[in-house]
Order: structure tokens, then C-alpha cells, then sequence
């Protein structure tokens, strides 16, 4: 059975994140897309984490709105 973490990796695999945006995503140990979006709608962006320059901070943001349609439900009520 997946895991919440094999989703996310799964995910930054077929938006084609560059090596260094899914380190990013493994190195902050984000447990789910809904950890994602929950970070991002926190800080405005990603440039905060270690290694997170421009790019990977626009690939970042990226998968954040492809998924956010599908999870608005679910993160307004973490709000």
C-alpha cells in the first residue's frame, strides 16, 4: 500500500520536478500534498527552504496549484 509520502514523491514525478525541487520536497519531509499547500499558504512560496532558488520555488508552486483544486475542501477546514 502507498504511503502518503510515496504519493508526493509519485506526484513530483509526474509534474516532472527538476532533482532539486524533489530533494526539496524530501529533504523538508512534507508528508502529503496537503502538507504542501498548508506550507505554501503559510509563506507565500518556498525560497525559504534550504536550496530552494527561483525555479524550484516556481516548479514548487506549480504542483501546489495543480493539486489545490483538488484539496481546497480539505485544507480550508485545517484553517
Amino acid at each position: 500500500m502507498a504511503t502518503d509520502k510515496d504519493t508526493l514523491r509519485r506526484m513530483g514525478l509526474q509534474a516532472n520536478l527538476s532533482t532539486r525541487a524533489m530533494n526539496i520536497l524530501l529533504r523538508k519531509e512534507f508528508e502529503s500534498i496537503t502538507d504542501l499547500i498548508k506550507y505554501y499558504k503559510e509563506n507565500v512560496d518556498f525560497r525559504a527552504l534550504r536550496n530552494c532558488g527561483e525555479t524550484s520555488n516556481r516548479e514548487l508552486i506549480e504542483l501546489v496549484k495543480k493539486y489545490n483544486n483538488n484539496t481546497n475542501n480539505h485544507i480550508s477546514q485545517l484553517s
